[in-house]
């Protein structure tokens, strides 16, 4: 869930580019980018936490996709990237 609709605020189309980082996420590295024990945990961490790829699940990962994914889950709606 994008930052955004946690926050109920209005949204529009980036709130599938963030879905989309959080799957590539997934995908490259086996794991959930925002971890938590609970739903409210876990939406904290989506709107606090630090976005991690530093450990060995990223070593043959290249850099334009980590960098894609740090584009797509960037907290800030007006600069996450677009489709586009």
């Amino acid at each position: 869930m994008a930052p955004e609709i946690i926050e109920g605020k209005e949204y529009e189309c980036e709130v599938d580019i963030w879905s989309t980082g959080v799957i590539t996420y997934i995908l490259l590295s086996g794991d959930a980018p925002f971890k938590g024990n609970n739903k409210l945990q876990i939406q904290r961490n989506i709107r606090t936490k630090e976005l991690k790829m530093d450990d060995t699940a990223w070593t043959g990962i290249t850099e334009s996709a980590k960098d894609f994914i740090r584009r797509a889950l960037n907290r800030k709606q007006e600069e996450r990237w677009t489709a586009q």
